[in-house]
């Protein structure tokens, strides 16, 4: 039962890591990385098909290395502040002004200081 659980949060934590690839500000590492300790436990295929996956097997492997690519340093932390942008000035509310920068702050302090990958 313990399995079956763990499999199914794992898919869920995988579909939840792929919608954030595609939106900005949905987490896609820690989606993805509960997926992978859940496969880890549950089913060893599911756990090698989610670290080879071309796409998404990369956040696992970057995150665990401590490292990221600069290209993708970039693209990440463009989203961030564009997607910031937009929302401040789509929103008028106090809460947007003060809670999204300082989250897209949080977010580029822990980005910068992730080693740059070659």
């Amino acid at each position: 039962m313990l399995k079956f659980m763990l499999r199914a949060v794992g898919v869920i934590a995988t579909g939840c890591g792929i919608i954030g690839v595609v939106l900005p500000l949905f987490p896609t590492t820690p989606f993805l990385l509960l997926a992978a300790y859940c496969f880890a436990r549950s089913s060893p295929r599911m756990h090698d098909w989610l670290l080879s996956h071309p796409q998404l097997g990369p956040y696992i492997t970057n995150y665990r290395s401590g490292a990221m690519s600069k290209q993708h340093k970039i693209f990440t932390l463009g989203t961030i502040w564009l997607a910031v942008a937009l929302t401040v000035w789509r929103l008028d509310h106090v809460l947007v002004y003060t809670i999204f920068p300082l989250g897209a702050l949080a977010m580029t302090w822990h980005i910068s200081r992730l080693t740059t990958a070659r």
